[in-house]
């Protein structure tokens, strides 16, 4: 019995198929700061996945390393962050590399349930807390 062109099996698909710009768009959609194992987990599916989403993964161990220091800070866990309406890192010894990770998780939209934040008597500039208003109010 032959084949005919319409009876032949594709193959399965792969995410080797898939261009390196579109994996790596995947790739930042499931990175979480807060909670990076969506993105590690796909990063580990094959070699050719790794390769491309190494850079993002790379970001973001590096942003996660940082949130990890801001959360022993102000006593809390990073995957519990995003859960909090409510923030007070008053008396904690914020900087500014801590005001940039809260800046980078608001733009983000990690922080999307937080209604109150205290900063009071920390180590904050004038321009670091427009930055953090800023993406408060567009998060």
């Amino acid at each position: 019995m032959t084949r005919t062109r319409s009876s032949r099996k594709l193959p399965p698909p792969s995410l080797a198929d898939v261009a390196d710009d579109v994996l790596a768009v995947v790739g930042r959609v499931c990175s979480s700061p807060l909670a990076p194992s969506s993105l590690v987990r796909l990063s580990a599916t094959c070699r050719y996945v790794r390769t491309v989403l190494r850079p993002v993964v790379e970001e973001l161990q590096a942003l996660h390393a940082a949130v990890r220091v801001l959360c022993t800070k102000i006593g809390m866990r990073p995957a519990d962050l995003g859960k909090v309406t409510e923030l007070n890192a008053a008396f904690k010894r914020l900087d500014y590399a801590d005001v940039a990770v809260l800046v980078t998780l608001a733009n983000s939209g990690s922080l999307r349930l937080l209604t109150v934040l205290s900063l009071a008597d920390n180590n904050i500039s004038d321009p670091g807390m427009v930055a953090l208003s800023e993406a408060l109010g567009n998060g």
